[in-house]
């Protein structure tokens, strides 16, 4: 499925997008909703709008830690209203589950109970977007020497206000031993948050870099943007003869406008071509053939400004994809809720805004098998910044 550049700003795994910290420019300011942010959220509140899918609430006391086992968690967190967030933890490759017990903010008030979210269940609540226009991709684990980084999904009914709250969270592996309790806080956004942001925004160019700030192209809007990591792939024709792949993918953005509105509402409306290499053809013609699909997405949804991180954050509750003029079949999913992308901020003012994102590719040699399965011959990852450039 076709998608905008909606990115879901996630430390998943080495092809997916994570959010930049780049402050160069002026970033929005905050603006008088962001003050309900301070408050801090009623313990009733949380034990009655929490819940984490597939997880079991146990009504007694955490269990006392045995150490033995260490885990590493972000202590600060953010959060949107009637959606929830989504959050990583870096564990052993022993680990059986987690415990987590909510409280307010200043750690007064503990919830009576706790969550026993098992392995099986972790990355089951949302749908998380990758970097890639190809459609959507779910990945909740990458695993570093003995360790892995899972996702623990957070949802939120509309009883859970803006404000902040903590929560204390260990880990535990098959031999019951227990680690040692982190405690974590977290905001949750406010609907809307910088008068600079709204607008109607449509997407000018995008640029990209690499790490040391160079540009090693731009991409006008309605010009043609090849995926650099389907490049040089070789077929073996019906013949006997071997071609090569210039580029597998690439498409074209004809518009990309976002519709930013004070109220804390937002939308979007994505057109475009797709072109992707028709294998079996290729192989038959011993030419390169393309399949070219013309595609329409929108949604809408909500909208909110984390000040701190300088992410601007898109919930989207309604979309519809159409490709060549068809409306997609949505799928229904009890587990998968609303999409929620974050853009990091590189700067607005007047009538220009830019989002960027730094992404890591791995740049490979790429052999496609007679059943037209794609192998790797070679692998070197790469960085770099992608910067989209908005006007109003």
């Amino acid at each position: 499925m076709k998608k905008p550049i909606l990115i879901t700003c996630l430390s998943l795994f080495a092809l997916l997008a994570s959010c930049s910290k780049n402050d160069d420019g002026n970033t929005p300011n905050a603006v008088n909703n962001n003050s309900q942010e301070e408050n801090s959220i009623s313990l009733q509140n949380l034990d009655e709008g929490i819940s984490i899918s597939r997880a079991k609430k146990i009504t007694e006391s955490l269990p006392t830690p045995t150490g033995n086992i260490n885990f590493n968690v972000e202590n600060t967190q953010s959060a949107t209203l009637n959606n929830g967030f989504s959050f990583e933890i870096n564990v052993p490759d022993n680990y059986a589950g987690a415990y987590i017990q909510f409280q307010t903010a200043d750690g007064n008030e503990k919830s009576s109970s706790y969550f026993d979210i098992p392995k099986e269940s972790f990355g089951s609540g949302f749908k998380q977007l990758n970097n890639s226009n190809k459609g959507l991709k779910i990945v909740t684990q990458k695993s570093t020497n003995n360790n892995s980084t899972e996702e623990i999904d957070v949802v939120f009914n509309e009883t859970i206000p803006p404000g902040k709250f903590c929560y204390t969270i260990c880990i535990y592996d098959a031999d019951n031993n227990i680690s040692q309790l982190q405690e974590v806080c977290v905001e949750v956004e406010a609907w809307g948050g910088s008068n600079e942001l709204v607008g109607k925004w449509n997407l000018e160019k995008i640029v990209y870099e690499n790490e040391t700030g160079e540009t090693k192209k731009t991409v006008l809007l309605g010009e043609e943007d090849c995926d650099i990591n389907s490049s040089n792939s070789n077929i073996t024709c019906d013949n006997g003869e071997t071609i090569t792949i210039n580029n597998q993918y690439c498409d074209i953005t004809s518009k990309l406008e976002f519709t930013i509105n004070s109220d804390g509402t937002a939308s979007f409306l994505n057109d475009g071509i797709e072109k992707s290499l028709d294998y079996k053809s290729s192989k038959e013609q011993c030419n390169e053939v393309f399949k070219t699909d013309n595609f329409t997405y929108k949604g809408k949804g909500n909208w909110a400004y984390d000040e701190e991180e300088k992410n601007f954050i898109l919930v989207t509750f309604e979309d519809e994809n159409f490709i060549n003029g068809e409306l997609e079949e949505q799928t229904n999913d009890d587990d998968e809720g609303p999409e929620t992308d974050e853009l990091n901020v590189v700067s607005v003012s007047g009538n220009e805004l830019i989002f960027v994102l730094e992404e890591t590719t791995s740049n490979s040699t790429i052999t496609i098998d007679e059943n037209g399965n794609q192998q790797e011959v070679s692998n070197e990852n790469t960085t770099e910044i992608i910067k989209y450039h908005f006007k109003k």
